[in-house]
This record gives C-alpha cells, structure tokens and sequence, in this order.
C-alpha cells in the first residue's frame, strides 16, 4: 500500500491539507455560503410573492377589461336602440309632412279648379251679356232702329 502511496505521490501532508481543507470549508460555510442561500432563498421568496401578485394584479385588469367590454357593448346596443328609434321617428314624421303636403297640395288645386271654373261661368255670363248687348247693336244698325 505504501507503493502505491509512493507512486501515486501522496504523503502524510494530504491529511493535514484535507483537515485544513475541512476547516475552511466549515468557515466560509458559516461566513458567506449560508449567508448567500439566505439571500437566494429571500429572493425566491420575494419573486414568488410578486409573482402571485402580478397574477393577482393581471386578474383583476381581465376582470375589469371584461367588464368594460361588456359595459361598451351595451353601450353600442344602446345606441343603436336610440338611432333606429330616431330614423323610425323621423320616418313617421316625413310621412306625416309628406301627407300633409299632398292635402294641402291637393286642397289648393281643387280650390284653384274651383276658382277657375267660377272664373269661366262668370265670363262666359259676361261674354253672354256682351254677346247679346253687341247682337243688339249689330241689329239696331242693321235695322236703324232702336230694339
């Protein structure tokens, strides 16, 4: 075994390393590395906290971003509730100026058409009356005489 030991070129220093090696391995183990995981293991905890707070906080903007979205659509079918009422009501109103145009139109052309027609028989009378004073003179001066 001390040949190989030989060979191999480890000597009565390597216990004497590995034991100083031990040493310092349990001071910086105590010294920095549990410090460090502490801080690692605080930073993982932070990160998972903010993380379900981000979840929570993303939540929430979904639920709200729905709710908007539902309150907008009803806004939209809202609105387009008001403008078929309107063009419906504004519909009525022009059949009803419509109408009453006709009725007035129709009204003025027969009042016109009456007018017209009085118009006519009263000159026709008075052509009549014209007529049958003028046949009187014609014949007076035919006749040289007074009828």
């Amino acid at each position: 075994m001390s040949e190989i030991l030989n060979q191999l070129e480890i000597n009565s220093t390597l216990f004497s390393q590995l034991f100083l090696f031990f040493i310092v391995f349990l001071i910086l183990r105590v010294s920095y590395f549990k410090p460090f995981m502490e801080l690692i293991d605080a930073r993982k905890k932070r990160t998972v906290s903010d993380q379900g707070l981000a979840d929570e906080i993303l939540t929430k903007a979904n639920t709200q971003l729905r709710e908007y979205q539902e309150k907008l659509h009803q806004a939209k079918v809202t609105a387009d509730q008001t403008k078929e009422n309107a063009i419906s009501k504004a519909k009525k109103e022009e059949f009803q100026i419509i109408t009453k145009a006709r009725d007035e139109s129709k009204k003025i052309t027969l009042d016109t058409q009456d007018e017209i027609l009085s118009h006519k028989k009263k000159l026709k009378e008075d052509l009549s009356k014209e007529v049958t004073d003028f046949s009187k003179i014609v014949l007076e001066k035919i006749l040289k005489r007074k009828i």
